[in-house]
């Protein structure tokens, strides 16, 4: 789909220099590798053609349940995700080529433990890792 808007003049071609991020409506499920949102996963990042890109996120509205949700509140879970999946698409743009730790993204990895990080302008962003502490990082150290 996205090399088709490119072609189609509907986007602009961002090559490897940027991302585009895809939001679904409520009621519409992502499928991965045969797996469905808000049952094996909440949103994911990849690349269309490898390292050269385009880079993308996909955003499914938030699940009723689950998705590390911090509140009800529908946006705040898709901010949370979204700040995921922006973190994990820069230091590892072609998934599993990136920084990973073992075979997890450092987001992923820091999911085990998943902390609600709400910063000061009062988003909810999700903890990576981060190496020079050792531990994830949890917006309060």
């Amino acid at each position: 789909m996205i090399t088709g808007w490119i072609s189609a003049s509907a986007v602009a071609d961002l090559g490897s220099t940027g991302a585009y991020n895809i939001f679904l409506p409520p009621g519409t499920t992502a499928s991965l590798s045969g797996d469905q949102s808000c049952g094996a996963f909440c949103d994911y990042h990849d690349t269309v053609n490898g390292p050269d890109g385009p880079f993308y996120t996909l955003e499914p509205y938030p699940c009723a349940r689950g998705c590390n949700q911090c509140t009800k509140d529908p946006f705040d879970t898709l901010i949370q995700g979204l700040s995921e999946e922006m973190v994990e698409l820069k230091t590892d743009m072609d998934p599993g080529t990136g920084w990973v730790i073992g075979n997890e993204e450092i987001c992923d990895y820091c999911d085990t433990n998943f902390v609600c990080n709400r910063i000061s302008t009062g988003e909810y962003v999700n903890s990576w890792y981060d190496k020079t502490k050792n531990a994830c990082w949890t917006g309060r150290q």
